[in-house]
Order: structure tokens, then sequence, then C-alpha cells
């Protein structure tokens, strides 16, 4: 699933990060109080409960980076996310009581890694 997902997002921050740096050296005072500032960085991925870990693990990866990235050019970031498909997508086929396991489940993920996917 990772040779997948990531490709995905490489190629989003390479454009991203390509806007941002083509325009090459500049005043950095006045850059700054001239760039906006960026509420979310957000990573869209289809959630699989059977890897669910890893996607998160790789999404998170990847969005540090790319706050960092944008952060050392300057701009301030709010927030990193993750946005998935709508829950009943990934819990179709669970009895009430996995449904619920799955979502503690990741809700303790999201508590561990001190975001909100």
């Amino acid at each position: 699933m990772k040779a997948a997902f990531a490709p995905r997002f490489c190629a989003a921050a390479f454009l991203a990060l390509l806007f941002f740096f083509a325009a090459g050296p500049r005043d950095r005072a006045s850059e700054m109080a001239s760039k906006p500032k960026i509420r979310a960085v957000t990573a869209f991925i289809r959630l699989d409960r059977a890897t669910y870990q890893a996607q998160i693990a790789d999404a998170l990866d990847f969005l540090r980076r790319a706050k960092a990235a944008f952060e050392k050019d300057g701009f301030e970031v709010q927030t990193i996310r993750i946005t998935t498909q709508p829950f009943p997508e990934y819990t179709k086929g669970l009895t009430p009581e996995e449904a619920l396991a799955f979502l503690r489940g990741y809700d303790a993920l999201a508590v561990k890694e001190g975001d909100s996917p």
C-alpha cells in the first residue's frame, strides 16, 4: 500500500513546492510580511481497515515533511490533517461491535500521534 500511496503525495507536494520555490531567491523580510498563512496541509487517503496504521503513518510522515518545507521558506502553517472517505465505507460489513472496536483503535492511533486523522 505504501508504494501506491507515496507517489500521489510526492507528486502533489512537488507541484506545491515547485510553485512556491520557482521564483527563486527574494528579499526574506518583505517576503515574510506578504506571504499568506497556510490554514492546513491536507492528505487525502482511502482508508483500508487492513493497513490503516501504515497509511496513517505514511500520510503523517509526508505531511510533517511538507509542513517543515513550507515553514523553512517562511510560511506559517497552522495545522496538518488527514481526510478519508466517509466512515461507513470502511466499516461496511462489520458488526456494530467490530466497527466500534475499529473506530476505537483508529482514535487511539490519533491520540498516540498527537494529530487528528
